[in-house]
């Protein structure tokens, strides 16, 4: 998945006589608000184009680092989840509410508790699978796109080596929208469905027999 615009920031040329590059980003205060922000990151007679952005890039990285405060020992997906991987996102609030309403129901009794370092791609698979007897394929689809994101951005973070959800698959049992008009509104309706009634209790049963997996 691509990274959300100016995540990593970009690189242009400036000044007349002296042309240099300078660094542009928007990066997130620990409020959650987001400012543009620049750095002069070298003279263009002795830096190529390619060198700045990865100056800038490592930069942001350790600014990102700066602002997040983690746990002691190591962090839970459900707090990677809520404290560093949705502040980034530049989601509209449409977006937002049904992301976050979905993995209220569908991820987090699952996988919350659990160490990044701890997520496997066999967990995280079975997981899809189990999702995709009951639900939309744009529901699953919406869930395995974000695994790849969110722990991709961890393995950024330096928090764990690799991703294990990067050669997840998409389950063959998926629900076709046009297998049944009942599905079309499953995902814009999770979100109000958390809050009527809280996670449904078959996530819970699923949950019981997972712990094995780790």
């Amino acid at each position: 998945m691509a990274r959300e615009k100016h995540q990593d920031g970009w690189v242009v040329l400036s000044g007349k006589r002296v042309k240099k590059w300078i660094g542009h980003w928007m990066p997130y205060r620990a409020d959650g608000t987001r400012s543009h922000t620049t750095l002069v990151l070298g003279e263009k007679a002795s830096m190529k184009k390619w060198e700045a952005e990865d100056k800038l890039r490592a930069h942001i990285a350790t600014e990102t680092k700066k602002l997040l405060k983690y746990p002691e020992g190591e962090p839970t997906f459900q707090w990677f989840w809520e404290r560093a991987y949705l502040p980034s996102r530049t989601w509209g609030p449409a977006m937002r509410e049904t992301l976050t309403g979905m993995f209220a129901i569908h991820v987090l009794p699952v996988f919350g508790a659990v160490k990044l370092s701890d997520l496997n791609k066999l967990a995280l698979q079975q997981h899809l699978n189990k999702l995709a007897e009951s639900c939309s394929r744009s529901l699953v689809g919406k869930v395995l796109t974000q695994y790849r994101a969110i722990l991709e951005e961890a393995v950024e973070q330096e928090l764990i080596a690799k991703n294990p959800a990067r050669k997840l698959a998409m389950p063959p049992n998926c629900t076709d929208a046009s297998h049944g008009s009942e599905r079309a509104g499953d995902v814009a309706r999770h979100a109000v469905r958390h809050v009527a009634i809280g996670p449904r209790l078959p996530d819970r049963e699923w949950q019981a027999d997972f712990p094995s997996q780790f």
